[in-house]
């Protein structure tokens, strides 16, 4: 048999399953109504509401198997592509961990290069002993502009009583 004939056999089949299997559908439908009608109604309605998006679902999931047949993708080109996307997911998961172990720990950007690791809590490790030998981040150094000071005029104090305003509006009208 050429591939024109298997293919049209195989279509003839499953055109045969699927009359088969809508036939039997039918038929469970009309006893599942019978039975339905001896239920609540909130329990009929909740039903009807699931068997709708059953059915929905269904016709859904032959579009898109048909859609992917249409493709013409191999498994082993579809199987690929998957290990492809898992491998780059993996690489982003691991890049995350890393940007985490980093900020947890306050190490500088640059210590990321020396994470190492494949799994999250090898990379965790490795921060912690990288914070225990690299410097961490410092905060930046509070500086104190003449505005600040009216806030603090009772917290800065010189010598002399003077407040650090005033030693301020002192040194701005000497000028």
């Amino acid at each position: 048999m050429t591939e024109e004939e298997l293919a049209a056999q195989a279509a003839a089949e499953r055109e045969a399953a699927e009359k088969a299997a809508a036939e039997e559908a039918e038929k469970a439908e009309v006893a599942a109504k019978s039975a339905l009608a001896e239920l609540p109604d909130w329990a009929a309605k909740e039903i009807e509401s699931l068997r709708r998006e059953a059915a929905s679902n269904r016709v859904s999931n032959k579009a898109l198997t048909e859609k992917l047949a249409a493709t013409g993708a191999t498994d082993a080109e579809k199987l690929k592509a998957l290990e492809e996307v898992q491998a780059a997911n993996a690489k982003l998961v691991l890049d995350l961990a890393k940007q985490q172990a980093i900020a947890k720990h306050g190490l500088p950007d640059i210590a990321t290069a020396l994470l190492t690791g494949n799994s999250e809590a090898e990379i965790a490790a490795a921060a912690e002993a990288l914070a225990l030998v690299i410097p961490t981040k410092q905060p930046e150094p509070q500086v104190i502009r003449p505005g600040d000071l009216k806030s603090r005029r009772n917290t800065l104090v010189d010598h002399n009583g003077k407040s650090g305003a005033d030693l301020m509006r002192d040194l701005i009208s000497k000028r």
